[in-house]
Order: C-alpha cells, then structure tokens, then sequence
C-alpha cells in the first residue's frame, strides 16, 4: 500500500471513529454526563446553604436554566507543494487534519422571590412520600424529615430557627414511626 493509500486509510478510520460521538450517540454519551454534574453541583448548593443557614447567613440558589452542547467535527485535506530552484526538486506534501470540539453553555438564573419560597416551602406531595418509602428509605427518617405533625403529635415544632434551650419531645412520634414501619414490614 502507497504513502497515500495509507494515509487515507488512516483518515477514513478515525472519521468512523469520531462518526459514533455525533448524532444520537452524541447525546447517549452527553446527557448522563451533565446530568450528573448538575445534580452533583445542586447537592454541594444545598450543603453550602445549610452551611449558611447554619451561620445566620442569607441562602442564595441558583438554578439551571437550560444547557446547550454544540458538537462540531472538522476535517481538511489539502495538498502543498514547494520547489528549489537551485536542485530543481519539487515536493508534494499531502495534509490530513481532523478537529472535534465539545463546546457546553450553561445559562443559571438565581432562584428569588415567589420561585424560591414555591419550591423551598411548598408541601412535599404524598405520592413523594410514598415513592421514597417504597424505594428503600426508612419510614421514620422520611416522616421525621417530612410531617410537621400527625394528629396530636408535632415534630420538633420549635428546632426550625435557633438551638432551643430544651431538646424537644418526640418520643410519642417515634413509637408512632415505629407503628408505621411495623405495619409496613407485616404489608410486605
């Protein structure tokens, strides 16, 4: 096989290559990778905001408005040529270029005003309840995070804000918890 021949067996072979990071594949091998980076960058927002909240600070998030990947694969061929007038030797130069660049843009917004208390505040819904102890977290610590009370049997009403004096009393709500996992356990 020629110099030629070979050199463009090699271009052919890495456009293959590069042929399976475009199209759907593009977005197989994209999507999980900013999925997970945005969910990793979330939950080190919410630790620092705890962290804040924790220090009489003012929370601040943000929130990510939209991610755009612009993919682009370049490729060139071209020949040179040069001559020495003084050998009277010319060369051509075959050239092969091949360029792939991955270009993300990711737009944030601060979450404020009615946003904000929307999604810090709003209840948390009884279908989410139900998926989490149903996906393997323990009742007691998704009602202990969750239910602010369950008939007469409040849960810690008074720890939300600075440390009280007095840990609260919730050993009613904990034999209540242990009711509900004891149910749960005979249900499944």
């Amino acid at each position: 096989m020629s110099k030629n021949g070979f050199a463009l067996f090699l271009s052919v072979v890495a456009l293959y290559g590069c042929q399976s990071t475009f199209g759907p594949s593009a977005l197989e091998n994209t999507h999980p990778a900013y999925n997970q980076a945005i969910a990793t960058s979330l939950d080190q927002q919410m630790l620092l905001n705890l962290v804040r909240l924790k220090y009489r600070d003012s929370p601040y998030f943000l929130d990510v408005g939209s991610v755009t990947a612009s993919l682009e694969l370049v490729g060139s061929v071209g020949v040179g040529s040069s001559s020495n007038l003084d050998t009277g030797v010319n060369i051509i130069q075959p050239n092969v270029g091949v360029g792939y660049a991955d270009r993300p843009t990711i737009s944030y917004s601060p979450l404020r005003g009615e946003d904000f208390l929307k999604s810090v505040l709003s209840p948390v819904p009884l279908e989410a309840i139900l998926v989490m102890t149903q996906s393997g977290w323990s009742i007691q610590r998704v009602f202990a995070v969750t239910m602010e009370r369950i008939n007469d049997l409040h849960n810690a009403p008074r720890a939300s804000g600075p440390t009280p004096e007095r840990e609260p009393n919730i050993k009613n709500l904990n034999v209540c918890y242990i009711y509900f996992a004891t149910f749960r356990s005979k249900v499944s």
